[in-house]
């Protein structure tokens, strides 16, 4: 199933797919590795997300306009120091007569129990960063993602083949942070891919058991009943 904004892990070049070096003068990201991209169809954008660069965390975002057969990159001003690992990204287009979109970015900083996660809000044109959360990052689970909801709203899910367990979070917030959370899904079995959203639903791969086959799953909508979890903070 397709959505429109969709988020790839790129796993770092090899010789026979590495792209050809553009001009110096030609603007273009870093040949950084382990880099997420995110693309909208609907506004024809490309973003390139972090990623490390010489064993340390690029922090960089950029921003390509992708046309018929040419893409022009820009980098944005995104404050050095601001993103540390990213986990999940996504783009979410303006709404609410806001002049640009702007790109959720889930990271972590630090390391053993002073690790951290964030959830940024990066203005699209701008790069203006805003911290819409912050907690602990307990390593319960494993597996994040970030997607767009078919309503054009943000959807946080999060996965652990420890707990074997997936929770999926309605996520919004105002232009200066205050994150509110709702959880839509928390279901039995962790995801083994991201999931995917479109006009007829939801799709999920679920796995149940070690070494047993993922289970697709089909959905209309996320509903939860009486939820496990209630809060991103305890899912990360």
């Amino acid at each position: 199933m397709g959505t429109d904004s969709t988020t790839l892990d790129v796993p770092e070049p090899t010789q026979a797919t590495q792209a050809t070096e553009a001009p110096s003068d030609t603007p273009a990201p870093p040949p950084v590795t382990d880099a997420t991209l995110v693309y909208s169809a609907s506004q024809a954008v490309l973003f390139s997300v972090g990623g490390a660069l010489g064993g340390q965390e690029s922090g960089e975002v950029w921003k390509a306009e992708v046309g018929p057969d040419s893409a022009t990159w820009r980098r944005l001003a995104v404050p050095e120091g601001t993103l540390g690992r990213v986990l999940a990204a996504t783009y979410q287009p303006s709404r609410q007569g806001a002049a640009a979109g702007r790109l959720w970015i889930l990271d972590e900083r630090g390391s053993h129990w002073a690790k951290r996660a964030r959830l940024w809000l990066v203005d699209a044109e701008s790069g203006a960063a805003t911290k819409a959360g912050e907690w602990p990052r307990l390593g319960w689970f494993d597996e994040q993602w970030l997607a767009l909801d078919r309503d054009g709203a943000v959807l946080l899910s999060t996965s652990s083949e420890r707990l074997r367990v997936h929770v999926i979070f309605r996520v919004d917030a105002g232009a200066q942070g205050g994150l509110t959370a709702s959880p839509v899904r928390v279901e039995s079995g962790w995801l083994t891919a991201a999931p995917s959203v479109d006009v007829a639903g939801y799709g999920l791969l679920v796995r149940h058991r070690r070494g047993a086959l993922p289970v697709p799953v089909s959905a209309e909508t996320l509903r939860v009943d009486r939820p496990r979890y209630t809060h991103p903070g305890g899912c990360l």
